[in-house]
C-alpha cells in the first residue's frame, strides 16, 4: 500500500517533508516493526545496554516511548555523582505539611 501522507492509525509517527515528497519516520522511543509497519515502543530496559546500570540501586522501568530509573527505596538521586546514594534517614529532619516536627527516625546514639 502507497500512502501520499503519513497520516495513518499509528499515532507515533513523525512526517517530514523533503524536495517534491515527504517521510515518515517513527518518533524517539519508538522504532518500525517490519511485520505491520508500525511504529511500536522500544522497550529500553530491555533493549538498551547499562541504561540504568550506572547503579546497583538503580532500577528501570519502561513507559510507551521512554523510561525512566528510579532509585530503590532508602536511596535518592544525586545528579553531581550520576548515582543513587544512601539516604541517612538518622540525620534528616522531616517536617510535615503543617510544619509540625516530627522526630528522626532513630534515636540518640543508635548506628
Amino acid at each position: 500500500i502507497v500512502t501520499t501522507s503519513c497520516t495513518t492509525p499509528d499515532r507515533n509517527t513523525e512526517c517530514y517533508n523533503t524536495l517534491g515528497s515527504f517521510q515518515c519516520n517513527c518518533q524517539n522511543g519508538f522504532s518500525r516493526e517490519n511485520r505491520t509497519s508500525l511504529c511500536t515502543d522500544i522497550d529500553e530496559c530491555m533493549f538498551v545496554d547499562d541504561v540504568c546500570e550506572y547503579d546497583i540501586h538503580a532500577n528501570c522501568y519502561n513507559f510507551e516511548g521512554s523510561f525512566t530509573c528510579q532509585c530503590d527505596l532508602g536511596y535518592r538521586f544525586n545528579s553531581t555523582y550520576n548515582l543513587c546514594l544512601d539516604i541517612d534517614e538518622c540525620a534528616e529532619e522531616e517536617e510535615s505539611s503543617n510544619y509540625n516536627y516530627v522526630e528522626p527516625v532513630c534515636s540518640e546514639g543508635a548506628l
